[in-house]
């Protein structure tokens, strides 16, 4: 698993990053001149910088997660060791420091996302085998840990409920949910102050065709005008030959 970019105007492919190791983007850079990657070196996370023209990546956390980086790129959401999946930290990567913002022993939590202004996090929590559900939290540089009781709801559990990404504004969460009976994408408006949920759910893309549905735990990126999703096609085509 390694890098490329494709450029949408000519279809022009190249590899970005080509290793032994897998290596998985995260964030195109915020001026565009290229990606934050994650990969694995002598059995530990490390993060990386590198531009599209290629040259010497440039190392930026080591035995890290590389949960969801800042729009600005100057900080990291990291996991919080042993229990990578039960918490989340801070990294600045100006000074180095990390900080815990949360920790939880009862639920799994994943599809970690900054908000634009880096000021809020969205994430899903795993409540049961076939509950998920999204929250946002505020983010604290200095305090004590975000508890559950003032994770904010997003959505109610369901057996789908991922994927969650911002509006460039932040005026909206979008994610993935099976609210109407299939694996489409939808969105919550939400109080520009408190992030509370503001109204009912959006409809945004509707996926019903059963040969072409959104693939389970792919992830959805959001960007002024555009939504990219990865959808699935189980079509097949069915082939005679003689036999002798």
């Amino acid at each position: 698993m390694d890098v490329w970019m494709q450029d949408l105007a000519t279809r022009r492919t190249a590899a970005v990053v080509a290793g032994p190791a897998p290596e998985v983007p995260r964030k195109v850079t915020a001026d565009g001149s290229g990606v934050i990657y994650g990969t694995l070196e002598n059995q530990k996370r490390v993060a990386y910088r590198v531009g599209f023209e290629g040259g010497t990546p440039r190392k930026l956390c080591e035995d890290c997660c590389l949960f969801d980086v800042s729009s600005d790129d100057t900080k990291i959401l990291t996991c919080i060791p042993p229990e990578i999946n039960r918490g989340m930290a801070l990294l600045d990567l100006g000074t180095g420091r990390t900080r815990e913002l949360l920790k939880d022993s009862k639920h799994n939590l994943s599809d970690h996302a900054f908000s634009p202004d880096g000021r809020w996090i969205a994430f899903r929590a795993d409540l049961g085998p076939e509950r998920q559900r999204l929250f946002v939290i505020p983010v604290r540089p200095e305090g004590p840990l975000v508890e559950e009781k003032d994770w904010i709801a997003v959505t109610d559990a369901r057996l789908l409920n991922y994927s969650p990404r911002w509006s460039p504004d932040g005026s909206l969460l979008y994610f993935i949910t099976d609210l109407d009976g299939h694996r489409c994408i939808w969105a919550q408006r939400l109080h520009p102050a408190t992030r509370q949920p503001a109204g009912e759910a959006i409809p945004i893309h509707h996926q019903h065709v059963p040969s072409r549905f959104i693939w389970f735990s792919t992830r959805i990126d959001v960007a002024p005008g555009r939504l990219v999703m990865r959808l699935a096609d189980n079509r097949s085509n069915i082939w005679m030959v003689k036999v002798p």
